[in-house]
């Protein structure tokens, strides 16, 4: 009797194993989890299939630029506010940040230290696939972390990589949960990197 039970418990244990591993897999990450580059996650996709990436992660709080530019001034970059459209946004801003000549408001010499630059530049814990939140991404940045006291994020002005006219582009204010339409050359606002996967 003594084997035929020991001959169970074996058996039964590695089923255990395989059975905790697969539920954990299908939990995943939760909003405000810490993500794998050591942001916290604020995003869970629901239609991660169809867009192939699942979670947003926010930079941590020791990445974040203060006093940055927009830039592009005078040029209407093509972008979009929403969900999933932060990083083509970036690319476009980089895009135009590098094939641009005219340093009038300068972005020539200058082009490193734009809010979409420094975000697509930026690594952290050996990930380096950041990007300027568009607008909606930074909205669901204040509900899912400021608002509910996480992220290390001040109460003040953040760039969004979505543009609005020829010499403005939006962000949220986090001291006054609202929308901004700013001049791209104000160099007061905030900036804060994420990456989605």
């Amino acid at each position: 009797m003594k084997i035929k039970k020991c001959l169970i418990a074996l058996l039964v244990l590695p089923l255990l194993i395989i059975l905790s591993s697969c539920e954990n897999d299908e939990d995943g990450y939760s909003i405000g989890d810490t993500g794998p580059a050591g942001g916290l996650i604020f995003f869970v996709n629901p239609d991660s299939g169809a867009d192939g990436w699942t979670y947003l992660e926010a930079a941590p709080a020791s990445t974040e630029w203060t006093n940055k530019q927009w830039g592009a001034n005078g040029t209407f970059i093509t972008t979009e506010i929403t969900t999933g459209s932060g990083r083509d946004n970036t690319d476009n801003i980089v895009a135009w940040l590098d094939s641009n000549t005219d340093d009038t408001s300068g972005d020539v010499t200058n082009k490193t230290d734009r809010a979409a630059y420094l975000c697509d530049a930026l690594t952290y814990n050996d990930y380096s696939d950041w990007f300027l939140p568009s607008l909606d991404e930074l909205i669901l940045m204040y509900d899912n972390l400021h608002a509910q006291g996480a992220g290390g994020f001040s109460g003040a002005y953040y760039w969004s990589s979505s543009n609005d006219t020829i010499n403005s582009s939006n962000g949220y204010s986090f001291s006054s949960d609202s929308i901004f339409s700013a001049p791209k050359t104000l160099s007061t606002i905030r900036v804060r990197a994420i990456r989605a996967f």
